[in-house]
């Protein structure tokens, strides 16, 4: 088991912050930190035994004893192979991202199960995404009198369900409620309700 504390793309695209640590408990006192893998929502399965297979977009491997990480992945040090019909990634602000963080395998049978231990795994996408939506569609509040429409409407249920994917660990359907929200460019207002003159 990891903890992650942070995992979160900086403002300006190009960072990936991942801090995590080792819980400091009995039967964790052997285990450690032996591999930290990135990839976009597309390479990545439906459950988290397939870390050491497929594609990805970042893979590293620690080595010593180490209990805890504090990593700033720089998007220069993604891989160039392309994803998406061989788009190159040139930031972390395209895709959903599924960052897998494997520990030693020294788990005693009484500490946890191994799907429960090994990896532990985070998703993060930029929130900037989600700023603009939502400012877009609190513009179309205002413009059509306080009364959210049905795309608003849509975006809160989707929202939703991304969330509900997510701490289900079912990642496939989170990539594609992700895609259903953020495919498409912010919805332009084309008409106001008129109660404004």
């Amino acid at each position: 088991m990891v903890i992650i504390d942070q995992l979160r793309i900086s403002d300006n695209g190009k960072q990936l912050y991942v801090n995590a640590h080792i819980p400091d408990l009995p039967g964790f006192e052997d285990i450690y930190l032996s591999r930290i893998t990135v990839k976009t929502a597309d390479q990545a399965s439906e459950t988290a035994e397939e870390l050491a297979t497929g594609e990805y977009v970042y893979d590293e491997e620690i080595t010593g004893d180490v209990k805890s990480i504090e990593l700033i992945i720089d998007s220069s040090n993604l891989l160039d192979d392309g994803f998406n019909g061989g788009t190159p990634i040139q930031d972390f602000t395209k895709d959903l991202f599924v960052v897998y963080i494997a520990t030693t395998d020294n788990y005693p049978e009484s500490v946890c199960c191994p799907y429960s231990c090994n990896p532990t795994v985070g998703i993060t996408f930029d929130e900037t995404l989600l700023y603009q939506k939502v400012m877009g569609y609190t513009k179309q509040l205002h413009d059509f009198c306080n009364t959210p429409n049905k795309e608003f409407i849509d975006f809160i249920l989707l929202w939703n369900a991304f969330k509900a994917s997510v701490e289900t660990e079912h990642y496939v359907s989170a990539r594609k409620f992700y895609k259903m929200l953020f495919g498409n460019d912010i919805a332009s207002v084309t008409k106001n309700c008129g109660c404004h003159g």
